[in-house]
């Protein structure tokens, strides 16, 4: 039996979606400036250090950490921080 997109969207549970996504270290789904931010992070950088280093503000060194945050399932710098060095690396970004 053959189904379209559509059909087997409904056919599935959402567990069986969610396997058929692929699995994405969170490292590699950070942008170029959060992963500028997160190694100035790693390196002991205050967040008024980061954005000097940057030369963006303050606030926009806070939004990247959110999102930093958020996509590495952390909720401070130092869970991010150790979640980075703990075995994964960073992406290249070009």
């Amino acid at each position: 039996m053959h189904y379209n997109t559509k059909e087997l969207f409904f056919k599935c549970n959402k567990k069986q979606i969610f396997a058929m996504q692929p699995i994405l270290n969170p490292i590699e789904m950070l942008t170029k400036k959060e992963s500028q931010v997160i190694e100035l992070l790693k390196a002991g950088m205050l967040n008024k250090e980061i954005a000097d280093s940057m030369n963006v503000s303050l606030h926009t060194v806070k939004n990247h950490l959110k999102s930093i945050y958020k996509k590495l399932g952390v909720r401070n710098r130092t869970e991010a921080s150790v979640k980075v060095n703990s075995g994964y690396n960073l992406v290249e970004h070009k």
